[in-house]
């Protein structure tokens, strides 16, 4: 493990909850809120997931449990601590990584169980960093309220083998519309969006400052599940994960992209300065506009050369 780096194998979590309700299709999804101090940022070794320092970030999965490995990355002068206890915290009190969630100190009740298998149940990851001795945190103005929401819709495909698997990608099964362009439907999808809002206050005389700032950015993937992976040939499993990892890829290239302009438009509201109130609004207003102008082009790129979602 890498100095400063801590993982979490979500994918081990209710390890034996996780195989049967898999298998017999009953456990129906989780909720992953992961808090990001001002210290320090959570991401997922897949990249899918980023949760960056001062971000709120919620995970839903429509379906089993979030298979992923989560690290986290201090800020300049700080290292990694350990993760935070509540309740229902994943790793309460580790320092490394988490095995389980029984010995990730959540109790395994009725209740918990009950949520597991009802699509209902909600688990919080929160790192805890620690300042460096000898450096000083650099202070800024104002800071944003950023959330992010990363929703992850699978839908079930029938077939035991891959080339069934891959032609009930036509069928109803898919919930993704026909593209009158090419009569067929797109095996994955991903979108996402962006808001804001902003107010200002007088600093002094006639200038002044942003000191509220609110964020959202909101991320949506919709990818298919072979039912009957596991009872696949080997040679069809392999040819199905090369599949999913294109579908995979290609969603988080495109997620990149909005990831990056949600981090441009925090740097507008965080770093506006002083500015006179009577053109404070419209100078703001005008360099988030020259991002999204961007983000906009960037993605209408990307969905000409990349024919997502399409073998």
């Amino acid at each position: 493990m890498r100095k400063g780096d801590s993982f979490v194998n979500l994918q081990k979590l209710l390890k034996t909850l996780c195989v049967t309700g898999l298998a017999i299709g009953i456990l129906h999804g989780c909720n992953l809120k992961i808090v990001a101090p001002l210290s320090g940022s959570v991401v997922s070794d897949s990249g899918m997931y980023v949760c960056q320092s001062g971000e709120t970030c919620t995970i839903n999965k429509s379906s089993g449990l979030i298979n992923e490995v989560f690290r986290t990355i201090p800020e300049e002068g700080y290292f990694f601590q350990q993760w935070l206890n509540g309740d229902n915290h994943l790793c309460s009190d580790e320092t490394g990584s988490c095995a389980n969630l029984v010995n990730s100190g959540i109790e395994l009740d009725e209740s918990l169980v009950r949520e597991l298998f009802s699509g209902q149940a909600s688990f919080t990851l929160q790192p805890k960093f620690k300042l460096r001795n000898g450096f000083t945190a650099p202070i800024k103005g104002i800071r944003a309220d950023v959330e992010v929401a990363y929703d992850t819709v699978e839908y079930p495909l029938q077939g035991s083998t891959y080339d069934e698997v891959i032609a009930q990608i036509q069928s109803e099964a898919n919930p993704l519309p026909i593209k009158p362009e090419t009569g067929k439907r797109s095996a994955s999808e991903a979108s996402s969006d962006i808001s804001y809002n902003f107010f200002e206050l007088i600093f002094s005389g006639d200038t002044c400052v942003l000191y509220t700032a609110e964020l959202q950015a909101q991320y949506r993937t919709v990818l298919p599940r072979a039912r009957s992976y596991n009872t696949m040939t080997e040679s069809d499993q392999l040819r199905w994960d090369r599949a999913l990892n294109t579908w995979n890829d290609r969603a988080i290239a495109r997620h990149a992209i909005t990831r990056q302009a949600a981090s441009d438009l925090r740097s507008v509201l965080e770093d506006s300065g002083v500015i006179a109130c009577e053109s404070i609004r419209d100078q703001v207003e005008r360099d988030i506009q020259a991002i999204l102008l961007q983000w906009n082009s960037d993605l209408a790129n990307f969905d000409l050369n990349a024919s997502l979602g399409e073998i």
